[in-house]
């Protein structure tokens, strides 16, 4: 439901990455820290293609730091 919220209100591009951060943060809480990462890694490529502000390639990388 909160995905959908979002897709409303957000453009398709940075959508796809909220969507694919979502997807990290329950692979994350199933315990699946190797998909968790694959999950930010895609994210993060995909925010770099498309020419995403700043701070969101930021934040993704913080997400792989931590």
């Amino acid at each position: 439901m909160y995905l959908d919220a979002l897709k409303a209100q957000q453009d398709d591009e940075h959508y796809q990455i909220v969507q694919i951060r979502w997807w990290a943060i329950q692979a994350y809480f199933d315990g699946d820290i190797e998909k968790c990462v694959e999950y930010l890694e895609t994210a993060l490529n995909l925010a770099k293609e498309t020419a995403q502000p700043t701070w969101v390639i930021k934040d993704i990388l913080i997400d792989l730091r931590n």
